[in-house]
């Protein structure tokens, strides 16, 4: 069984493109979509949200009420069966969900984390995975506002974000924390099974400045037991996701009939999605980066003698699934098409604005 789960942060609710949204996501042939900001689609008991599900033909949905305006939205094909809302200490909030996908529990959490502060999203990361049930098939994913080590990016980048005045990634040095303790945790990053780290913003449609360098910022993790079914891994870039939101869509495919990739024929996977199989190897291990730890300052004794040298940081190990391939920049982010877009008009009939009601009792 063949199963498509997307990752997908629209822009204030998809209130200017909200019909290209059903026509993306009924083109995509998805199974389960994870969405962020998806402001005020719980009005009118939801009335947004259940539109939605009966336009793309899903049969079930979760609504996550973060804090603040900027909710999430899981939507399935299949049941859910289970809901857990991790809100408290979250800026946004992280939606975790049950579902039976090809006859096996899976848990899906789609998260949305802090925007402004990388140590903020660690402790974020921290809490939900202390709160995930140990050794369960999970899949952790939405947009986590952080940079992989694994993007190979070029040191100039930190340049380009100081330029824009875009701290959120560091101010004075790239942080890679959030994504470090997902791998030390042992999820994969499923980019990085693929080979495929195309960035995630900005889209023509982004009026972000905080997007204005292209990043990837959207990812899929999966549980080590998951990575032997990844069939496909895309960001998906075309005119249709240019004009629904200042981010790009992430599609995941998994084969969930219990064959591990080298068994099987790639050709069942749907084409635009094929890429090569894993390599014919039990599940990785997790990935151990060797990160600094904590230790108590150095106080100067009262002899006066120098503080020991400190030793140079051990350089980290590579990835298991071999080098990873160099960062090929995006066009020029000063381009009047990624900084100065001319926002597209509405189809016919498609509204240009979804009001937003935050009641305090939802």
């Amino acid at each position: 069984m063949t199963v498509r789960i997307a990752t997908y942060n629209l822009f204030e609710g998809a209130g200017g493109s909200y019909n290209r949204l059903v026509e993306f996501v009924r083109g995509a042939q998805l199974d389960v979509v994870c969405f962020q900001e998806v402001n005020g689609w719980q009005d009118g008991d939801n009335a947004r949200l259940k539109d939605f599900t009966d336009k793309v033909l899903f049969a079930a949905s979760a609504f996550g009420n973060s804090n603040t305006e900027f909710k999430l939205a899981t939507i399935s094909k299949h049941a859910i069966t289970g809901k857990t809302l991790h809100a408290e200490a979250f800026w946004h909030a992280a939606l975790e969900t049950q579902l039976q996908l090809g006859g096996k529990p899976v848990t899906v959490v789609n998260l949305h984390l802090d925007p402004w502060q990388e140590a903020s999203r660690e402790k974020e990361v921290g809490r939900l995975l202390a709160a995930l049930k140990p050794g369960a098939p999970t899949i952790i994913t939405g947009d986590f506002n952080s940079l992989s080590r694994q993007d190979n990016y070029p040191p100039e980048l930190l340049t380009q974000l100081q330029a824009k005045g875009i701290s959120k990634y560091g101010a004075n040095a790239l942080e890679f924390r959030v994504v470090d303790r997902l791998l030390q945790a042992g999820f994969v990053d499923a980019a990085a099974a693929a080979g495929n780290f195309a960035t995630t913003v900005p889209s023509a449609y982004n009026t972000d400045k905080d997007h204005e360098v292209p990043v990837r910022v959207d990812y899929m993790f999966v549980s080590p037991d998951l990575v032997p079914f990844i069939r496909g891994y895309e960001v998906v870039k075309n005119d249709l996701t240019d004009a629904i939101s200042d981010h790009y869509p992430v599609i995941l495919t998994l084969d969930m009939d219990g064959t591990p990739a080298p068994a099987r024929q790639m050709a069942e996977t749907p084409a635009p999605l094929s890429v090569p199989a894993p390599p014919p190897a039990p599940a990785p291990a997790p990935i151990i980066l060797d990160l600094p730890q904590h230790v108590t300052p150095w106080q100067p004794p009262e002899d006066g003698t120098p503080p020991p040298p400190t030793p140079a940081p051990a350089p980290l190990p590579e990835p298991p699934h071999g080098p990873v391939k160099p960062w090929v920049p995006e066009p020029d982010p000063d381009a009047p098409k990624a900084s100065e877009p001319t926002p597209p008009q509405p189809k016919d009939g498609e509204v240009t604005m979804w009001l937003h009601r935050d009641d305090a009792a939802n």
